[in-house]
C-alpha cells in the first residue's frame, strides 16, 4: 500500500526529504494564484481550500517542490476538486494545467465532469483521479466514471469497510484510494457546498445559541423550554460537539501528539489492504509539517507490521482512551 500526503506552501524541500524517508510515496496539493483570487476571490477556490496556507500560491514555489519530489522518484498530483466552476474560470484552470504539465505533474484529481472532459481532450495522457468529494458511494458510480478513462477512485470518507470491499470487488482494474488520517468531517463532502472562510469556524462547527426555544402550534409562536428540556438539549448538543470534533470537547481526551494528529483509521488498514485498496490518503493540506511527519510515521508502522491488529494500532496511536471514545475514528 502507498501513502499519499497532502502538502501546501508551508512545506520546505527538507520536509519533503523527511516525509519520503518516513514512508511517503505520493503527494497531492492545490494551487490558487493571485490571478484567480483577484478575479474570483478565495471563497470560489480551485480546490476546496480557501486559505493561502492550505495550497500553493505561486508557480516558482510549486515547481521547486515538484522537482524535489521527483528527485526521490515519487509522484505528485494536482487537485482541482471544486464541485462547480463557472464558464469564465475554465481558461485559467486550463492554463494552470498546461503550466503544471510542463512541470511534470503526474496526475490530476477532479470532481467536476465538465472539467474532467476538458482535461481528457487537452491532456489525454494525464492520469485523472476522481475526488472523494465526487460521491462515489457504489459500484454504479464507479462504472459511470470509468467511461471517462479515469485511473483512480478516491472513495468518500463515510463509506464502511464492507462497502469499500463490495465496490472494489465489483470493479477491478482501477486504483482505489481511501482516507486514513486527518480531516474526517462529521458531514459528507460530496453534499457540502459551504465555505470554511465566511465565519470564524465552519458552519458545521458554529456554537449553538444557549437560549433554546420550541415552537408551540397551539400558541402560534415560540416559547422557552422547561429546565428538564434544557438539560436534555444541552446533553444532545455536547454529544454533537464531540461527534463533529469540536476542540473544546475532544481535546479533553487528547495527548499532545493527538493535537497534531486527530482523526485516524489505523486499525482498519489491514482490512483495507484485504479489500484491495492501493493508496492511503493523509488529508494534511493546511496542517503543520510536524503533523504530516507523525501521520506518515504512524501509517508506515502499521503498513509494515506483520500483525497490525487493533492492539498494535492503538499502541502506535498512543492514546487508547481516545480510541475507545470512537469519535475520532475513520471507519468506526
Amino acid at each position: 500500500m502507498k501513502i499519499n500526503v497532502g502538502i501546501d506552501e508551508k512545506i520546505k524541500e527538507q520536509d519533503i526529504e523527511r516525509l519520503v524517508t518516513l514512508g511517503a510515496d505520493e503527494f497531492f496539493c492545490g494551487i490558487m494564484t493571485d490571478a484567480w483570487v483577484d478575479n474570483y476571490g478565495s471563497q470560489m477556490s480551485t480546490n476546496r481550500r480557501t486559505s493561502p496556507v492550505e495550497q500553493f500560491t505561486d508557480y516558482r514555489t510549486i515547481k521547486r517542490i515538484i522537482d524535489k519530489i521527483h528527485s526521490f522518484g515519487k509522484k505528485v498530483t494536482i487537485v482541482f476538486n471544486a464541485h462547480t466552476y463557472i464558464e469564465e474560470q475554465y481558461p485559467l484552470l486550463m492554463e494552470y494545467l498546461r503550466i503544471l504539465c510542463d512541470y511534470g505533474i503526474d496526475a490530476v484529481t477532479v470532481t467536476n465532469i465538465d472539467l474532467l472532459s476538458r482535461i481528457n481532450s487537452e491532456h489525454p495522457d494525464l492520469p485523472a483521479h476522481i475526488s472523494g468529494d465526487a460521491g462515489v458511494y457504489n459500484s454504479e458510480a464507479v462504472r459511470f466514471y470509468k467511461r471517462f478513462g479515469i485511473k483512480r477512485i478516491i472513495l468518500p470518507r463515510h463509506l464502511t469497510v464492507s462497502e469499500i470491499k463490495e465496490i472494489i470487488k465489483s470493479n477491478p482494474g482501477l486504483e482505489y484510494e481511501c482516507f486514513i488520517m486527518e480531516m474526517r468531517c462529521a458531514f459528507e463532502g460530496a453534499y457540502c457546498f459551504l465555505s470554511h472562510s465566511w465565519t470564524q469556524k465552519p458552519l458545521c462547527q458554529e456554537e449553538n445559541k444557549k437560549m433554546y426555544y420550541k415552537y408551540l402550534p397551539s400558541l402560534g409562536r415560540a416559547a422557552r423550554i422547561t429546565p428538564a428540556e434544557h438539560l436534555k438539549t444541552e446533553d444532545n448538543k455536547n454529544r454533537y460537539d464531540v461527534w463533529c470534533h469540536k476542540d473544546s470537547i475532544v481535546q479533553t481526551f487528547m495527548s499532545v501528539k493527538d493535537r497534531y494528529v486527530q482523526q485516524c483509521g489505523l486499525c482498519q488498514i489491514a482490512e483495507l489492504r484485504k479489500a484491495g485498496v492501493n493508496v492511503l490518503k493523509i488529508a494534511a493540506r493546511g496542517t503543520e509539517p510536524d503533523s504530516k511527519f507523525i501521520s506518515v510515521s504512524m501509517v508506515k508502522k502499521v503498513i509494515s507490521s506483520p500483525l497490525p491488529d487493533e492492539k498494535f494500532c492503538k499502541s502506535v496511536r498512543g492514546n487508547p482512551e481516545i480510541c475507545d471514545l470512537k469519535y475520532m475514528c475513520y471507519y468506526r
